[in-house]
């Protein structure tokens, strides 16, 4: 979505290797997505339940 609207802003980061971050955001499994630092799920979601979460977290 990132890389289609210029509303959208994503950040990629490898949970090995920056650990600060995985303790941060308490990552267990991944995928893990955190929205906004509001919303956050793991594991890979089906399109429609991702975007039910992106609305969630933006409205």
């Amino acid at each position: 979505m990132a890389m289609l609207n210029p509303h959208f802003k994503a950040e990629v980061v490898e949970a090995n290797e920056f650990m600060e971050f995985s303790q941060q955001y308490y990552v267990f499994g991944v995928p893990k997505t955190v929205v906004n630092n509001l919303l956050q799920f793991e594991g890979s979601v089906p399109e429609s339940a991702f975007m039910n979460y992106i609305v969630q977290a933006t409205s």
